[in-house]
């Protein structure tokens, strides 16, 4: 898996009930390796185990995906890089885009490609973990009667890049360029609007302040040209 997602640094993700395991961020594919005897004990008490290359990348990560929508994914030649079965018949999928994506455009990609192939929305970000195989899936519900997890395998690491990379890469450039103008644009008329507001308030007298600039101008009138009034 680490071979087919080639990163110069990763981070193992090992989470229990107290929370993540520091010191695991940043690390070597040489380091992870020399970890494992670590992590296979904390995953024996219940952790999971997870990894994803470190800071922004050019890997997304589709989860929940059915054997019907990774059918689909190659279909349209988004063929992932690395499929990872995380318990019977629920799967991981890594698309390796063309270039490294910026935090907001990678959880953007990651969000409409949630949407098309029917991923978890609750997972699609820049930064998504993936479980790491080898290991056990300790969520309680997939328990077996034997009181054991189901290990997370490794489905498939051609490593290569999907088909479409290219394309998608233009489209959800332009995608996000006009989403990104279209909440500038509300941004600016709730400003216009809140302005105006303010404006209208501050131009506009009472009835109290008004009467007595009235009558004091009223009575100007009898003493000062009209040209005083232009």
């Amino acid at each position: 898996m680490l071979a087919a997602i080639e990163a110069p640094l990763y981070d193992v993700g090992v989470l229990s009930e107290r929370g993540m395991l520091p010191g695991l961020d940043g690390i070597s594919a040489t380091a992870v390796f020399e970890k494992l005897s670590m992590v296979k004990y904390h995953n024996a008490h219940a952790s999971h185990i997870y990894m994803r290359p470190s800071e922004e990348q050019r890997f997304t990560t589709l989860d929940d995906l059915s054997e019907s929508s990774l059918a689909k994914l190659s279909v349209d030649d988004f063929n992932p890089c690395t499929v990872v079965e995380t318990s019977a018949g629920n799967f991981q999928a890594w698309l390796k885009h063309t270039r490294v994506f910026s935090k907001l455009l990678g959880t953007f990609a990651a969000q409409r490609l949630a949407e098309r192939y029917g991923a978890d929305p609750s997972t699609a970000d820049w930064g998504r973990f993936g479980r790491l195989p080898g290991f056990t899936d300790c969520n309680p519900k997939y328990r077996k009667p034997n009181r054991l997890f189901p290990f997370v395998r490794l489905h498939s690491h051609s490593g290569q890049q999907y088909p479409m990379a290219g394309a998608f890469e233009q489209q959800i450039t332009t995608l996000y360029g006009a989403r990104e103008q279209e909440h500038q644009a509300k941004r600016l008329k709730v400003l216009f609007l809140s302005e105006g507001d303010r404006g209208s308030r501050t131009c506009l007298p009472s009835d109290s302040e008004a009467r007595p600039s009235t009558v004091t101008v009223r009575r100007s009138r009898h003493r000062l040209p009209c040209r005083s009034f232009c």
